[in-house]
């Protein structure tokens, strides 16, 4: 009885709940963190190509700026004003009125290109920015888990030697038990 209640009380003062015989919760917890971590850096690893082919100068081959409409329509706007530009440039001269025109109207659809390429570029950097903070996050869970892990592991061994304990003592009672009923049997078949 007393190696029992020893054996419930440790279990219950170190919060030992296991799933099964060969997993607690603890070790769950660990392999699931463990694996988000693996998944983040993956993550991470993409958006950080993503972020460095922005730095350096490769906007339009991101995949973002592909897909993204707007700046499409910018490219579209800025090489057409480029082919006016030349064409009347090439007919009319340098100081004529619809040639400075349309300097003005490529100036302003570079300067357009270039606030969406900045912008795309702040996009791809904020999301690895935020991508490597989620890693960062969850490997410090991964580190806490692993101590907590330990922890726990070694509390385990002391619960595991007092439930041998308990398990011994159960034995060693149920067979003294056995004994003396069996000593009871005898002597009232003696004494009969």
């Amino acid at each position: 009885q007393q190696s029992e209640n020893a054996r419930i009380a440790y279990e219950r003062q170190n919060q030992i709940w296991q799933i099964d015989d060969k997993q607690d919760i603890n070790t769950q917890r660990l392999a699931d963190l463990s694996k988000a971590v693996t998944e983040a850096q993956t993550a991470l690893a993409e958006k950080e190509a993503l972020y460095r082919m922005a730095a350096s100068g490769s906007v339009e081959a991101l995949p973002a700026a592909r897909d993204n409409s707007v700046v499409q329509d910018l490219i579209k706007r800025k090489e057409d004003a480029d082919t006016q530009y030349q064409a009347a440039l090439e007919q009319y001269g340098p100081n004529f009125p619809r040639v400075q025109r349309l300097a003005a109207q490529q100036k302003d659809a570079a300067a357009n290109l270039a606030n969406a390429r900045k912008t795309l570029v702040e996009s791809v950097q904020e999301e690895y920015n935020t991508a490597r903070n989620h890693v960062q996050i969850l490997q410090s869970e991964l580190d806490q888990q692993k101590v907590e892990t330990n922890a726990q592991a070694e509390k385990l061994v002391q619960f595991h030697i007092l439930q041998h304990d308990a398990d011994a003592n159960k034995q060693l009672y149920d067979g003294l038990l056995q004994k003396l009923k069996e000593a009871g049997i005898t002597a009232g078949l003696r004494s009969s």
